[in-house]
């Protein structure tokens, strides 16, 4: 959307400059530019507008995926923890010592980490791509 807005914008200001060329050489033409101007600062201002939505949703899902991100680590670190507890139960188990050896939550864990880490992937993933479509190259439209 933004890249339609930001195209309508550039042939508006060009259709403006060729009026004002017109209206220097024929005064009649005089209503079509200041129609012109107005269509002009319309477009211009509805830009600015969706432009400074675009990077207020751009930070509000940088922040997300950051915070997603930090929890990811936790859950990491934690399951990380939890597996070197699993360890000391073995050697503990191999020198005779009764121990729980189930492995069932543990792995659980590690399974919910993975589908977290995956779905976090594909969302920045996606939010990239996003990102690169309405990215134009041109300033206006960040």
């Amino acid at each position: 959307m933004c890249n339609l807005q930001v195209q309508q914008f550039v042939r508006t200001k060009a259709q403006l400059e060729k009026w004002t060329q017109l209206v220097q050489a024929q005064p009649e033409y005089t209503s079509k530019l200041e129609q012109g101007k107005q269509e002009y600062t319309t477009l211009y201002h509805n830009v600015l507008s969706q432009q400074t939505r675009i990077r207020s949703e751009r930070l509000e899902i940088a922040v997300k995926q950051s915070e997603m991100l930090t929890q990811l680590d936790e859950l990491q670190t934690f399951v990380e923890q939890e597996l070197e507890r699993w360890k000391a139960k073995q050697k503990q188990k191999s020198i005779g010592m009764v121990v729980d050896e189930s492995l069932d939550q543990t792995q659980q864990w590690c399974e919910q980490l993975a589908y977290y880490t995956w779905t976090c992937r594909q969302s920045i993933l996606k939010a990239d791509g996003i990102r690169k479509m309405t990215a134009t190259g041109n300033p206006t439209c960040i």
